[in-house]
C-alpha cells in the first residue's frame, strides 16, 4: 500500500509548478504518489504536468473544467491510494525531508492528524521569513497524541484551516465523511475545523517544512477580491456541523475564536469599501447571526482588537445605511391643511416621538399673542401617539397644518415644513421645547419695523432633574447672550462680534427668518446629518444685509435624557460636525473678507468634531470607512489622524527645539572660539609687530656692530701703524740717547715716589 498520496490541485501554475514538482520528486521520503488535478488551467500548466507525469510514475494527472480547488482536492482524494493524505498548493515547496519527517511521526503516533509549521517566501524580494501562526508551539499540549478532549487545549487556536501544514489519515477522513467545499476560496476551513474537532489523535512535527509563497496575485488567496464571502459560507457550514456531531459545545470557544479572526482577515484583505459591506450585509444574515459571534464582549476573545475591528465595520455599514435612508426622497402625507391664508409667521415643528412634551410646547405655539400664524406640524414617522395628539390639536385650531412622512431625520422634515408655509416670517420650533407666548407677536413687530432678513433672540433652558441639571451644568446659561448686539448690522458683522465675546449660538430655535430672505438664498437644511444647525445657522448669517438682535429670553430649551443634544454622542453627530467644517470650509471662498472670523468658525468645529472622536466607543471609530472616499481621506486627516499628526508635529517640535538649543550652544562656542580666534590674532599680530621691531632692533644693532667693527679694523690698523712707530722710533738713536740723559731722572723720581 501507498503511504503517502499528495494531492495537488492546479490553475494556471505555469510559473512556479516545475519548483513544486521537483521539490516533490527531491524527497527522502519516496513511497508516495504525487495527484494533480488541473482546474481547467489556460495556460501551460497541462503540459507541465504531462511532461513530469512521463518523467516518474508516482505522477497521476486528472483534468476537470474549472471548479475550484475544493473540487479538484475532493476528485483527488477519490483516487487516493495512500494511508495518509497531503493537500499541497502547486505554487508552493518543501523541504526535501517534508514526507519522511511527518509520515515517521503519524505512524509512531497512530494519529489522525500530524500538525507541522511553515515559512513564507515572498515571490518578490526572494526572502523567507518566520510564519509562527500556522503552527503555535506554545498552545500544543504537552499530552501527545492529543485531541478536542485536552485539558486546557484549544484544537483551533493551534494552527491555522489551511490544509497544507496537515497530514491526514485517511481511513479517518473516509469515515468521518469530511471533505472539501466547491467555494472559490475559503473550502478549505469546512474541512480541516471539522477533521480538527473530530480527530482522536492528533500530533506534531515542530519544524517549518513547506514554504508558502507570498504576493502571487493567481493564487487561491489572491481571489478573494471576487468572491469576498465565501468564508461565511464557510464558518457557518463549521457552525452547523459541529452542532450536528454534538460536540460544539466542547469547542465552542476556540470556534468563536477561529471565526472572530477569520472574519477580521478576511475584512483586512478586502479594502475595497463595497465588497466590506457586502460582507457585513451577509454577517448581519440569520445563519450567520446565529452563530452568536457578535453578542459577545471584546474581551471574551484572545484578540479583542480583531472584535474591535469587525464591529467597527459592522457599525460602519449601520451607520452607511442608516445616513443613506435619510437621504432617499419621501412622499409626504397632507393629514390636515390649516384655513389660515396669508399668515405673518409659519411656525415649523418637526416632531418625533415626543408625546411627553408636544402638548406642552403646541399649548405655548397655539396660545401665542400673535394670532395670524399657521402651525405646521411634521411627523416624521413617530412610533409613539404624537400623531394622534397633532390630530387632536388639528380638530381644535384650523391654524395647523399636519404633514407626515416616513422618517427621515429632523432636517427632511423641516424641509418639508419650509416647502407647505406661506408665512412672512418662518421660525423652527422643537417638539419638546417651550416659547414664551409674547415672542412671535416682539419678533414680528421688530422684524417688519426694520425689514431684517434674520431676528436672533435668547433663551434659557430648564432641567428634567436635577441630577441631569448637575451633569449638563454648561447648559444653564448657554442661551443667555450678555453682549449688545441691539442694532442693525450685517450677518458677517454679527457674526464676528458674537465670535469675539464667544456668543456665537446655531441653534435654530434663536432665529426668526424673512420667508423671502429664506427663498432668495436657497437655504435649507443639509439631510441625513445630525447637527444640521451648524451649517444652515452659518449659511443663513453670512450673505445677510440686515439683521439684529434682541435679548429677551423667550426660548426654553428643555435638556432631557434621550433628546439628539444629550444623547451620548455616536458617529452620527461626529459627521454632523465634519460636514459642519465641511460647509464652512466651501463658504470660505465665497467672503474672502471674512476670512478670519471663517477660520474661528472651522477650528471650533473640528476641534469639537477631534474631541468627540477621541471619545467614541472603539467600535464606533471605524464608522468613517462608509463615507465617500474624498471626504474619507478629510476626516481620516483632520479629525481620526489628528492627534498622530499632532504627536509627531510635537515630536518634530521638541527635536526642532533640541536642534536649535544645539544650534544656539554650538553657535555660542562658535563666537567664543572666534572671540578667542581674534584675540589670538591681535596678539599674533602684536607679536609680529613686536618681532618686526625687534627686527628692526637687531638690524640696527647688527649695523652698528658692522660699523664698530670697521672703527675696530681701523683703530687696530692705527694701533698697528702706531706700534710699528713706536718700535720705529725706540729703535732710533734719539730715542736711545734721550733715554740715557733722562735714566738719573727718572731714578731719582721713582726714589721719591718711594
Amino acid at each position: 500500500m501507498i503511504k503517502v498520496s499528495v494531492i495537488i490541485p492546479v490553475y494556471n501554475a505555469e510559473k512556479y509548478l516545475e519548483e513544486c514538482l521537483d521539490s516533490l520528486l527531491r524527497q527522502t521520503f519516496t513511497d508516495m504518489e504525487i495527484i494533480c488535478v488541473d482546474d481547467g488551467s489556460t495556460d501551460s500548466s497541462a503540459e507541465i504536468l504531462k511532461r513530469f507525469q512521463e518523467k516518474d510514475r508516482r505522477i497521476r494527472v486528472l483534468f476537470q473544467e474549472n471548479q475550484y480547488a475544493g473540487i479538484a482536492r475532493n476528485n483527488g482524494m477519490k483516487i487516493a491510494q495512500g494511508e495518509y493524505l497531503l493537500f499541497l498548493d502547486a505554487d508552493d515547496f518543501f523541504e526535501d525531508t517534508l514526507l519522511e519527517k511527518i509520515y515517521s511521526q503519524g505512524k509512531k503516533m497512530g494519529a489522525d492528524i500530524v500538525l507541522f509549521g511553515a515559512k513564507q517566501y515572498n515571490r518578490k524580494t526572494g526572502c523567507v521569513s518566520p510564519a509562527s501562526w500556522y503552527l503555535k508551539k506554545d498552545a500544543v499540549p504537552e499530552e501527545n497524541p492529543f485531541s478536542r478532549k485536552t485539558q486546557d487545549t484549544d484544537i483551533f487556536a493551534i494552527t491555522t484551516p489551511a490544509p497544507w501544514t496537515k497530514l491526514f489519515r485517511k481511513e479517518f477522513i473516509d469515515s468521518e465523511g469530511i471533505f472539501f467545499q466547491g467555494l472559490q476560496n475559503s473550502n478549505d476551513v469546512y474541512f480541516t475545523l471539522t477533521a480538527l474537532a473530530a480527530a482522536e489523535k492528533i500530533t506534531c512535527v515542530e519544524e517549518d517544512l513547506v514554504f508558502y509563497r507570498v504576493g502571487v496575485e493567481e493564487s487561491l488567496q489572491g481571489s478573494k477580491k471576487f468572491s469576498p464571502v465565501c468564508f461565511l459560507e464557510a464558518y457557518c457550514a463549521v457552525y452547523e456541523e459541529l452542532n450536528r456531531r454534538g460536540i460544539y459545545g466542547e469547542v465552542e470557544e476556540g470556534f468563536l475564536n477561529v471565526l472572530l479572526s477569520g472574519c477580521a482577515h478576511n475584512l483586512r484583505t478586502v479594502t475595497e469599501w463595497d465588497a466590506r459591506r457586502y460582507i457585513c450585509q451577509c454577517m448581519n444574515k440569520p445563519e450567520f447571526m446565529k452563530t452568536g459571534l457578535m453578542e459577545r464582549k471584546a474581551e471574551y476573545f484572545r484578540k479583542p482588537e480583531d472584535f474591535i475591528f469587525v464591529k467597527g465595520l459592522l457599525n460602519a455599514a449601520d451607520w452607511e445605511k442608516h445616513h443613506r435612508k435619510n437621504l432617499l426622497p419621501t412622499e409626504v402625507e397632507t393629514v390636515q391643511k390649516a384655513e389660515s391664508e396669508n399668515p405673518k409667521v409659519s411656525v415649523i415643528i418637526p416632531v418625533y416621538n415626543v408625546e411627553k412634551y408636544i402638548r406642552e410646547c403646541l399649548d405655548s405655539i397655539v396660545g401665542q399673542t400673535l394670532k395670524d400664524i399657521e402651525i405646521i406640524c411634521v411627523n416624521d414617522g413617530s412610533t409613539d401617539s404624537s400623531l394622534e395628539i397633532l390630530k387632536e390639536y388639528g380638530e381644535r385650531d384650523k391654524r395647523i397644518t399636519i404633514i407626515s412622512q416616513e422618517n427621515r431625520g429632523i432636517s427632511s422634515a423641516r424641509n418639508h415644513g419650509a416647502e407647505k408655509a406661506s408665512g412672512e416670517y418662518f421660525y423652527f420650533m422643537d417638539g419638546d421645547d417651550i416659547l414664551e407666548k409674547e415672542a412671535l407677536f416682539k419678533l414680528y413687530s421688530l422684524a417688519s419695523e426694520k425689514a431684517l432678513d434674520v431676528v436672533y433672540f435668547d433663551g434659557e433652558s430648564f432641567f428634567e432633574t436635577e441630577e441631569l441639571r448637575e451633569e449638563k451644568k454648561n447648559y444653564i446659561a448657554y442661551y443667555a447672550r450678555t453682549g449688545d448686539y441691539s442694532r442693525v448690522m450685517t450677518g458677517a458683522e454679527m457674526l464676528h462680534e458674537m465670535l469675539l465675546m464667544n456668543e456665537y449660538r446655531s441653534s435654530l430655535c434663536l432665529q426668526f427668518i424673512n420667508a423671502s430672505y429664506y427663498k432668495k438664498e436657497k437655504l435649507s437644511f443639509a439631510e441625513g446629518i445630525i447637527g444640521e444647525d451648524n451649517i444652515f445657522t452659518f449659511q443663513c448669517i453670512m450673505p445677510a444685509s440686515r439683521v439684529y438682535h434682541m435679548k429677551d429670553r423667550f426660548f426654553h430649551r428643555r435638556v432631557r435624557g434621550n433628546s439628539v443634544i444629550t444623547s451620548s454622542w455616536k458617529f452620527e453627530q461626529i459627521y454632523g460636525m465634519f460636514e459642519g467644517y465641511l460647509s464652512v470650509e466651501e463658504r470660505f471662498r465665497e467672503f474672502p473678507s471674512g476670512r478670519e472670523d471663517i477660520s474661528v468658525l472651522m477650528e471650533q468645529r473640528l476641534r469639537m468634531a477631534r474631541k468627540l472622536y477621541h471619545n467614541l466607543e472603539p467600535e464606533y471609530k471605524l464608522c468613517y470607512e462608509a463615507m465617500e472616499p474624498e471626504k474619507k481621506i478629510y476626516f481620516t486627516m483632520l479629525v481620526k489622524d489628528y492627534e498622530q499628526v499632532c504627536k509627531k508635529e510635537q515630536d518634530l517640535m521638541v527635536k526642532y527645539k533640541q536642534v536649535c538649543r544645539d544650534k544656539t550652544e554650538r553657535g555660542e562656542e562658535i563666537h567664543t572660539l572666534r572671540r578667542e580666534k581674534q584675540e589670538r590674532g591681535i596678539e599674533i599680530r602684536t607679536l609680529r609687530r613686536e618681532k618686526q621691531e625687534r627686527g628692526l632692533e637687531i638690524r640696527r644693532q647688527a649695523q652698528e656692530i658692522k660699523e664698530l667693527e670697521k672703527q675696530k679694523k681701523s683703530l687696530e690698523k692705527e694701533k698697528a701703524g702706531l706700534e710699528r712707530t713706536v718700535t720705529s722710533i725706540r729703535a732710533s738713536f734719539s730715542y736711545r740717547l734721550g733715554r740715557a740723559l733722562t735714566k738719573p731722572f727718572r731714578w731719582i723720581k721713582s726714589r721719591l715716589k718711594a
